[in-house]
């Protein structure tokens, strides 16, 4: 009686237990592939997180996408358009399967902070962010990955540097001024300065020349800068592509 009881115990506990392991696997199965978490970002992955931000880029050849960090869970590269030399940089994230554009900006390596913690980003996959709430810009924990050879330091001098051109103009004198990089070609930088406590999404871009240890801001604008704000530095066409002539009424392309 206690052995046929012992038994009878025995075979349902067994029954439980390969239940529980059945759908232990059936689980683990369905979150391995709906979460893709053996599947880094493919090219495709990215062109329809693309379109599914963006409708209109649904065409043929439209855009292109390069990946340059990749895992799978977490992704950035670059997007440019066939026939134009912008570039813009992207991040995305795998939300339960699906991969998501979670920032897009033109120019260079830069993100909002908001978004890299909503989407739990890696810290070395995190370039310099602006902080919406506090209103400062919050430089990378890996600038040998985002800043070109460049430094923290190179961004305290771009600081003064601009203060210097912008001379006698109290508007920056007293503000928390912060660079934000953009282009960088030997010893020439475009990029902008981001003022705390303030909205900085149309800021104007700067285009600045290292000599040795020491920067010069060239050029503070919207536009193309003035042909005679780059005499005699031999700024790199990527950069600065076009200017003013110095009479102010037509375009030169360098």
């Amino acid at each position: 009686m206690i052995l046929e009881h012992y038994s009878k115990n025995k075979k349902t506990l067994l029954l439980i237990f390969t239940l529980l392991l059945i759908l232990g696997v059936v689980y683990l199965i369905t979150n391995y592939n709906k979460q893709g978490l053996s599947q880094p970002a493919s090219k495709q992955n990215i062109e329809q997180a693309f379109i599914a931000k963006y409708p209109n880029w649904d065409k043929p050849g439209y855009f292109n996408v390069d990946i340059e960090e990749n895992s799978a869970t977490h992704a950035m590269g670059q997007v440019s358009w066939p026939g134009n030399e912008r570039h813009g940089l992207w991040f995305a994230a795998n939300v339960d399967g699906d991969w998501l554009i979670t920032d897009y900006t033109g120019g260079g390596y830069f993100g909002m902070c908001q978004n890299f913690k909503e989407y739990n980003f890696p810290q070395d996959m995190i370039s310099d962010c602006w902080d919406e709430e506090k209103k400062i810009l919050v430089n990378t924990a890996n600038p040998e990955r985002f800043y070109n050879g460049l430094t923290v330091q190179d961004k305290e001098k771009i600081v003064q540097a601009f203060l210097e051109y912008r001379e006698g103009d109290d508007n920056f004198m007293s503000k928390e001024l912060y660079v934000r990089f953009d282009k960088y070609l030997g010893g020439y930088l475009t990029g902008m300065i981001l003022i705390g406590g303030v909205d900085n999404y149309s800021t104007p871009y700067f285009l600045a020349a290292k000599t040795g240890d020491v920067w010069k801001v060239l050029y503070w604008g919207q536009e193309a800068p003035p042909c005679e704000s780059l005499e005699g530095y031999n700024v790199p066409v990527e950069l600065a592509p076009s200017c003013w002539a110095n009479n102010g009424t037509e375009y030169i392309d360098r």
